[in-house]
């Protein structure tokens, strides 16, 4: 029943967690991590079952050096205007 609740709750979050196109949520960032496949789709479910990580912005391959990036949020910043970047915040129930 524990994990049928945790899916649920999973799926709920992913469909309504809404990318913001060509937005920096810049500080507070606790981690960043290289990413082999850009796609910010994929860093919506690593967020999902990550407490600490109430949003986070995705860096475009290009934009930073040649590779994108995920950066991992412990609070929520206001949102800025920066091109190659997309964040997101987790949605609340």
């Amino acid at each position: 029943m524990q994990k049928l609740k945790l899916l649920c709750r999973s799926e709920w979050l992913l469909t309504r967690w809404n990318l913001e196109l060509n937005t920096d949520r810049i500080g507070p960032d606790y981690s960043n991590i290289y990413i082999s496949q850009p796609d910010p789709d994929i860093y919506k479910q690593i967020h999902v079952f990550d407490e600490q990580c109430p949003a986070f912005t995705f860096v475009s391959p290009g934009v930073e050096g040649d590779r994108a990036w995920c950066y991992f949020k412990n609070g929520v910043p206001s949102p800025s205007l920066r091109e190659g970047r997309i964040s997101s915040v987790k949605p609340r129930r």
